[in-house]
């Protein structure tokens, strides 16, 4: 008898687990709440090959499941989620689905921000080595659909969500990192501890064999979560803060540490690249942490891979000047401990531009930062008055509504040798369709006004 299969939501991810499951030949259903994401030649495709695809539906259909596959944007007290569970015993992330069929050693990325950074220079390094490579994941492309794929490579490089791990059971990545923990999706998992301890479950299945890469800071809170969960321990590597094995050294502009067959601390060199900072410099920390317990590969070899590393689009990328003024795009800043780190990043005066629609409640830890490097915040979007509230009487303000308005304003008031960056620090849906999208009318207005000069 053929076994039967439910997938909740028709985003990427539920696309992607529908068709898998088609291939393995599950009898496969799919719905979603409203018509989903999925536009009408993946529909058509999805119906080709067998799917049943229900749009707009308030209930789980009638019939017994094997298993259900709940997307990422589904929170776990929806009704769906709970109706699922009263009949099936196997309620899995798309992320859990992916791996049991994967046929190469995975590593993990999960923190709250620099994730997709982080996966895309592991990635990046793999390949620089000789490796067969891909990524995917909560970046982009969703695990299920690299399955295929995976029999031909040597490794996969996932990004994580907290929303990914809260349905996963089994998922055991040969490496994984968890990159930092702050203020992000408490509507979703209510407290820090709450919040922790989804991102824990990353590591709870792994074991001798597999290394767990945590921020210094961290790894005392990790620990004590996985004490009880965790039976036979991986490899647990530090890096970042005081005494860690891998951390970014300012004065040498060097990622340092000790590599397994090389005798004394080893410096790779970072100088003048994207790495060289006290931030960046530690994501590269956590790579080299993770990778060098995995491949045996040399001092030189990792140093020109990191010197050779280009950064994903919308992540403090310049995109032009204009009499002297450096116009960065941090679009990906999506909450405030992103944008602290993105103003922290510049050299010289910052003239912020911020706004759009705020994820947290505390914007308030974000003054000191603000006070220290930034001139003016042009503020847009919905949470503009919210923002200029909380920060008017630490940095000057202005409310500009737009973004094309923000940039008006700003070129007003800038003077060469200062900092003009988006780093909006709030998701970008109240006026564009991605942060991308936003990233993208940033540069465009840019060049435009530079061509006007």
């Amino acid at each position: 008898m053929m076994k039967a299969a439910l997938v909740l939501g028709l985003g990427r991810s539920g696309v992607a687990a529908a068709r898998l499951l088609q291939s393995l030949h599950y009898d496969t259903t799919i719905l979603d709440q409203g018509s989903g994401s999925a536009n009408t030649e993946v529909l058509d495709s999805l119906r080709d090959i067998g799917v049943q695809i229900l749009l707009h539906q308030a209930h789980l259909p009638e019939g017994a499941f094997d298993v259900v596959v709940v997307s990422p944007g589904i929170p776990q007290d929806h009704a769906w989620v709970r109706s699922a569970r009263s009949v099936c015993r196997d309620v899995i992330s798309e992320l859990e689905l992916g791996y049991r069929y994967c046929e190469c050693p995975i590593l993990a990325v999960t923190g709250t921000n620099g994730k997709s950074t982080l996966v895309h220079l592991l990635d990046h390094m793999l390949r620089y080595s000789g490796a067969r490579s891909k990524s995917g994941g909560n970046i982009g492309v969703p695990l299920c659909e690299l399955v295929s794929a995976s029999r031909y490579l040597d490794w996969l490089v996932i990004e994580v969500s907290s929303f990914q791990l809260e349905t996963v059971r089994h998922f055991r990545p040969h490496g994984a990192v968890l990159l930092n923990i702050q203020p992000d999706h408490l509507d979703r998992h209510g407290t820090m501890a709450s919040y922790l301890a989804v991102k824990c479950r990353l590591f709870a299945q792994m074991g001798p064999g597999t290394v767990a890469v945590i921020a210094n800071e961290l790894m005392p809170a990790v620990q004590a979560v996985l004490r009880e969960r965790i039976v036979c321990e991986p490899v647990w590597i530090s890096f970042g803060g005081a005494m860690p094995r891998w951390h970014y050294d300012d004065s040498l502009h060097a990622v340092s540490g000790r590599l397994p067959k090389e005798e004394g601390p080893v410096h790779l060199s970072v100088r003048d690249t994207y790495f060289d900072h006290p931030i960046t410099g530690q994501t590269a920390a956590a790579a080299v942490a993770l990778l060098s317990a995995c491949l045996s590969c040399t001092p030189a070899l990792w140093e020109a891979s990191l010197q050779a590393f280009e950064p994903l689009p919308h992540r403090c990328t310049c995109v032009g000047h204009i009499g002297g003024v450096r116009f960065v795009n941090d679009s990906k800043a999506t909450n405030i401990a992103a944008m602290c780190a993105g103003i922290m990043m510049q050299k010289g005066p910052v003239h912020l531009i911020a706004g759009g629609v705020l994820k947290e409640k505390d914007v308030f830890v974000a003054n000191q930062v603000l006070k220290k490097h930034v001139s003016c915040v042009y503020l847009i979007g919905e949470a503009a008055i919210t923002l200029e509230q909380a920060w008017k009487d630490v940095v000057p303000t202005r409310l500009c509504e737009t973004l094309e308005n923000a940039i008006r304003n700003v070129c007003m008031y800038a003077q060469a040798g200062d900092v003009v960056l988006l780093s909006p620090g709030c998701a970008s849906f109240d006026q564009f369709r991605s942060y991308a999208e936003r990233g993208e009318r940033f540069a465009d207005l840019i060049v435009a006004r530079k061509k006007k000069e």
